[in-house]
C-alpha cells in the first residue's frame, strides 16, 4: 500500500473512532438495536442460508441480535479464524452456546473471538471448502454510498475474498453477496481504496438500507 494511502485511511479510522466514543451508551444500544432489526427484515438476509458473520467490538453495532435470529432460523452461521500465518478462514459454529465458549485471541490492538478447528472432537466446516456461503456481513470502520469499505487495517477481509472469489470461479458459483451494518457516523463521502479492495453489495445503518 502507498504511504500517502495508508496514512488517509488511518486518519479516516481515528475521525470515525471519535465520532464513534461521543455516542453515549443508552443512545448506542438503542440505535444499534434498530439497526439490526433493520438488517434481519431485510431480503438480502432473509434469503441467504449460509452466513458469514463477525462477532462485534465494542464501538460497532451489535451482531448478537442476528447470531441469535441465524440459530433461531437455522441457517448456517460460519465466523472468523486468523491463522498462524496471518490469514484467515471462516469456520463454522452451531449454536450459541458453542459462539459463548469461544476464547477471546488477541491480534494487535484487537481481541477478536475466534473458534478453534474442533467441535466436540470433530473438525469445524469451512466455508473455502464448502462453498455454500450466501451472504458475508463484513466488518468496517467506514462506508460509502458506491460500496466502498474501510476495514480495521489489517487486510484480512480482502485477501480472503480474493482467494474466495478464485474458489468460486473454479467452482462456476457466484460471490456471496457482501454487507456491512454501522452507524450513520460511518457513512462518508469518500472511502480511500485500492484496486485490491473489494466493494460491497449494500449496507444497514439506523438511516437506511444503502
Amino acid at each position: 500500500m502507498q504511504l500517502g494511502l495508508r496514512t488517509i485511511k488511518d486518519g479516516v479510522r481515528k475521525d470515525i473512532a471519535k465520532k464513534l466514543k461521543s455516542i453515549n451508551p443508552e443512545d448506542r444500544s438503542s440505535r444499534s438495536a434498530k439497526i439490526t432489526e433493520r438488517f434481519l427484515q431485510s431480503d438480502v438476509y432473509r434469503n441467504s442460508r449460509a452466513i458469514s458473520l463477525f462477532v462485534s467490538l465494542p464501538s460497532e453495532v451489535s451482531t448478537r441480535p442476528i447470531f441469535e435470529d441465524i440459530f433461531q432460523s437455522h441457517k448456517i452461521c460460519y465466523i472468523p479464524k486468523v491463522t498462524l500465518n496471518g490469514e484467515m478462514q471462516m469456520l463454522q459454529i452451531y449454536s450459541l452456546e458453542d459462539l459463548d465458549s469461544l476464547p477471546r485471541i488477541s491480534h494487535g490492538k484487537f481481541d477478536l473471538v475466534e473458534p478453534d478447528y474442533h467441535y466436540k472432537n470433530q473438525p469445524r466446516k469451512n466455508a473455502i471448502t464448502e462453498l455454500n456461503l450466501d451472504l458475508i456481513i463484513c466488518p468496517g470502520v467506514a462506508f460509502d454510498r458506491l460500496g466502498g469499505r474501510l476495514g480495521r487495517g489489517m487486510g484480512y477481509y480482502d485477501r480472503y475474498l480474493s482467494l474466495l472469489h478464485d474458489k468460486m470461479k473454479q467452482a462456476g458459483a457466484p460471490m456471496p453477496k457482501m454487507v456491512g451494518i454501522c452507524f450513520g457516523e460511518q457513512i462518508v463521502d469518500h472511502v480511500p481504496r485500492e484496486e485490491t479492495d473489494y466493494l460491497i453489495d449494500q449496507f444497514t445503518t439506523d438511516q437506511d438500507v444503502l
